[in-house]
C-alpha cells in the first residue's frame, strides 16, 4: 500500500513541453502559491501521473490537486480562482 503525503496544498502534474501545464506552474509562482511540481516525464513522475490517469479516467496534463482534491487541468484551475 503506498500513502501520499500532502506538503502543499497544491500538487501539479505537469511537463515543461506542456504550455497548459507552464501557465499553471508561472502564475502560481508568480503569486508565490507553495505547491509540489511532478514532472510527469520522469520515471517517478510518470508512474504518478499514469495512477492519478487511471483513478481519474482524466488523460491530459496539467493535472492540478488541491489539499488532495482533483480540481482538473488548466482551464478548470483558472475557473475555480
Amino acid at each position: 500500500m503506498r500513502v501520499i503525503l500532502f506538503m502543499s496544498e497544491f500538487r501539479v502534474i505537469g511537463a515543461d513541453w506542456c504550455p497548459y501545464c507552464i501557465k499553471v506552474k508561472n502564475y502560481m509562482q508568480q503569486k508565490n502559491i507553495n505547491f509540489e511540481w511532478i514532472d510527469a516525464d520522469t520515471e517517478e513522475g510518470g508512474k504518478i501521473r499514469e495512477a492519478e490517469k487511471k483513478k481519474y479516467n482524466y488523460n491530459t496534463i496539467p493535472m492540478v490537486f488541491q489539499n488532495g482534491k482533483f480540481i482538473g487541468g488548466c482551464d478548470a484551475y483558472f475557473a475555480s480562482l
